[in-house]
């Protein structure tokens, strides 16, 4: 369970929360001192360490750098289904204590990759390369587009792939497995290394609700910055910004 402030001030505030698990989305607004606001939140968020209230004018890279950072889940959503039409976070990392990237070329020829298995499939809002992690914020194309494209890439093998995946999620599905893995080999190569490189399952969450849609927007343009790569979300290469 999450907060998502849209408001700070010092007389009022306005959130929004969100249940992971059950998607559903609720709202309460009103005029709270910061005592009740401390008790309110807490009561919501008893597993939370710590919570911090930020009170007056906030500057928009402050605003995101306190608040958005700590309102993005990205629990073990390794088993949502992808559906056309549908938009998605999508979310992965290295194994334990490895890197994705060690150098340009590294970044450069992942985004090849992302040419050649997910622009075709999926039109992509946003995205950022880090180190030893990515985000996209992508929409599916519709069925159409995909069965225009899978048919051209399958031909004659098109209708038995079809019944076996049974669907075009599962066949994104398999583009994205096919970018990580035509990336890993590649990169072992380059860095004499052996292994999975990411983890075996990327993550994949639904994004239904507009607000939440812009927090993604805000929350992967700012990953460079909260990781200490960069001071702006502008000077960071390998991002959408």
């Amino acid at each position: 369970m999450k907060i998502f402030f849209s408001k700070l001030s010092e007389s009022s505030f306005c959130f929004r929360k969100v249940e992971c698990g059950s998607g559903m989305w609720k709202e309460e607004c009103g005029k709270l001192n910061e005592e009740s606001c401390k008790k309110k939140v807490k009561n919501k968020l008893p597993n939370f360490r710590k919570v911090l209230f930020t009170f007056g004018k906030l500057n928009v890279e402050s605003y995101l750098k306190i608040v958005v950072r700590k309102t993005i889940p990205m629990k073990d959503y390794t088993s949502t289904q992808l559906e056309p039409g549908k938009t998605y976070h999508i979310y992965n990392r290295a194994n334990g204590n490895e890197l994705l990237f060690c150098n340009d070329d590294n970044y450069l020829f992942f985004l090849q990759q992302v040419k050649r298995f997910i622009v075709p499939v999926a039109n992509i809002y946003a995205y950022s390369l880090l180190p030893n992690h990515l985000h996209f914020l992508i929409r599916l194309k519709e069925e159409p587009e995909l069965y225009q494209y899978f048919s051209g890439v399958y031909q004659k093998r098109f209708e038995s792939v079809l019944k076996n995946y049974n669907n075009f999620g599962k066949l994104v599905s398999k583009n994205f497995s096919n970018l990580f893995s035509s990336y890993s080999q590649s990169f072992n190569r380059q860095q004499n290394r052996k292994g999975n490189l990411f983890n075996h399952k990327f993550k994949r969450l639904e994004v239904s609700e507009p607000a939440y849609f812009l927090k993604l927007v805000h929350y992967i343009h700012l990953n460079p910055v909260e990781a200490g790569l960069c001071k702006e979300a502008g000077q960071w290469k390998y991002s959408s910004y």
